[in-house]
């Protein structure tokens, strides 16, 4: 049975007045142990933020398949002229929602707060995501595909047990897996998608780490990505990794993004 927050209807007793809330919550509670689901997850924004603070009905956690926004809406729901609107059933009062956009704020805060709680990891795992799904879209099989870090991959930002749009990670050449090593292990081979990464962990003035960047993105035979990660606190720091990045860049012809 799934983990779930708060942990006895009998916490909730009127789900706010909504049948759909309480039947959903119902039917979460029957997936497997390995899910965790907050309901009714209030948040507040940053400062600044033109909405202030929000609620997410459900939010549903999973260790591979990753986060997911639920807006449940029940009562009389219609799609007319291009919106949504909703009937109260006791009332017969109608009006417009727009349950996408709720759950997409609810999303993009929790987005927020991973960055900000966890920055580099948040942010490679989110840019090997990405850098997959592109390569795959471009007809590249996942074994086609190779993540490499110039450290290890034990101390690297992007954990094993992670999948990259919906293939896993694995440390042989295997069919329908994603190649994930060092750049020192992979020193001699080739893939035709390479994705370099943990570069900004260590300084790029020292000339082993420039000469693993340098095995590590001349073993792409179609394309290379570099991805760094950028803390925007830091002034001096941002200004110097950027002219490091255009560096390593302009070395093997390519454009820094």
């Amino acid at each position: 049975m799934a983990k779930i927050y708060p942990s006895a209807l009998d916490t909730q007793p009127s789900f706010h007045g909504s049948a759909g809330e309480k039947a959903v919550y119902q039917a979460l509670l029957t997936l497997d142990d390995r899910y965790t689901i907050f309901y009714s997850f209030r948040w507040l924004n940053e400062d600044g933020q033109v909405r202030s603070e929000g609620e997410g009905d459900f939010i549903v956690l999973h260790p591979e398949h990753g986060i997911l926004s639920i807006e449940v809406k029940d009562g009389g729901i219609d799609y007319d002229g291009g919106c949504w609107w909703q009937t109260n059933r006791r009332t017969g009062t109608r009006k417009r929602i727009d349950p996408f956009n709720q759950a997409a704020a609810t999303q993009y805060r929790l987005q927020a707060i991973l960055k900000e709680r966890t920055p580099t990891i948040f942010t490679t795992v989110c840019r090997a995501d990405q850098f997959v799904a592109q390569m795959l879209r471009e007809g590249l099989a996942p074994e086609d595909i190779a993540i490499l870090t110039i450290h290890s991959v034990k101390h690297s930002h992007l954990p094993l047990d992670t999948k990259l749009a919906g293939h896993a990670l694995s440390l042989m050449p295997e069919p329908e897996k994603i190649l994930f090593t060092s750049t020192r292990k992979f020193k001699g081979l080739e893939a035709k998608a390479v994705l370099l990464i943990d570069a900004e962990t260590s300084p790029l003035d020292d000339p082993l780490i420039r000469r693993l960047l340098y095995v590590g993105a001349s073993r792409a035979a179609l394309c290379l990505e570099v991805a760094f990660y950028e803390d925007d606190a830091d002034e001096k720091n941002r200004a110097t990794r950027k002219a490091d990045e255009d560096a390593l860049c302009a070395r093997f012809g390519l454009q820094n993004h």
